[in-house]
């Protein structure tokens, strides 16, 4: 996976160090969007004319919030293929946002109502403590658990080939004697199989041509009886 796809695709899965690499990345440039964010919020301050301060601000919204959104949509592609990878549905990406909606409304009913600072201190306790509960559970869930084995109904696993039909958990079948290897062979099955095929060969020739030659006859053993005795001239 492509870190395009990695960052800003919801689609398919990834394993837990492609999560944590995308995570730290994401926080890094997040914090540097803050750095950046309160930087130009000091040095617009410092500027006197109302018109100037309005042009400063609007040049930086302008730069702040594109990259803001990026690294939240980063944030939610990260967790959601990591959601798929554990064979869960991806809208389990927006949990945390329930606690955040419940303190956003006691703010503007502590705005509305005149509550007293105690007060609203206290009615952010219970939405507070349920987002850290949530945050927990997803520092697990992502970051700790593995994967479920195999494909799932949200794609193939992580690193695997995306030939049709490939089973990426099986291992190649042996060569046969007489065929040609698969492409993906290595070089010491490729070996084998020309050993066994001259195995085979052998195998199949006669036993006769297995056997050793017998000797030449000497020459002097074909010679005719005619030829007279040792040491004697032959008769005319």
């Amino acid at each position: 996976m492509g870190l395009v796809s990695l960052l800003f695709s919801f689609n398919g899965r990834i394993k837990r160090s492609q999560y944590w690499l995308g995570t730290i990345g994401v926080n890094v440039v997040n914090w540097v969007v803050l750095f950046m964010t309160a930087s130009a919020n000091v040095m617009t301050a410092q500027v006197k004319d109302p018109a100037a301060q309005l042009s400063a601000l609007a040049s930086q919204s302008a730069i702040m919030i594109p990259l803001s959104l990026a690294v939240t949509w980063a944030a939610l592609a990260i967790q959601v293929k990591r959601f798929h990878d554990r064979g869960q549905s991806g809208w389990w990406t927006l949990l945390p946002l329930a606690p955040i909606a419940f303190m956003i409304m006691n703010l503007f009913s502590a705005i509305g109502e005149g509550w007293p600072i105690e007060r609203f201190v206290a009615s952010l306790g219970m939405p507070f403590l349920a987002f850290m509960v949530i945050c927990v559970g997803f520092f697990i869930n992502l970051g700790c658990l593995p994967g479920t084995e195999g494909p799932n109904k949200y794609g193939d696993p992580p690193g695997s080939p995306r030939s049709p039909g490939a089973d990426p958990f099986k291992s190649p079948r042996p060569s046969v004697p007489g065929m040609a290897s698969p492409p993906s062979a290595s070089l010491g099955s490729s070996l084998e199989a020309a050993m066994e095929r001259a195995i085979a060969e052998r195998a199949r020739q006669p036993a006769a041509a297995n056997k050793p030659a017998r000797p030449a006859v000497a020459t002097a053993a074909a010679a005719p009886a005619s030829s007279g005795g040792f040491g004697r001239r032959p008769a005319r």
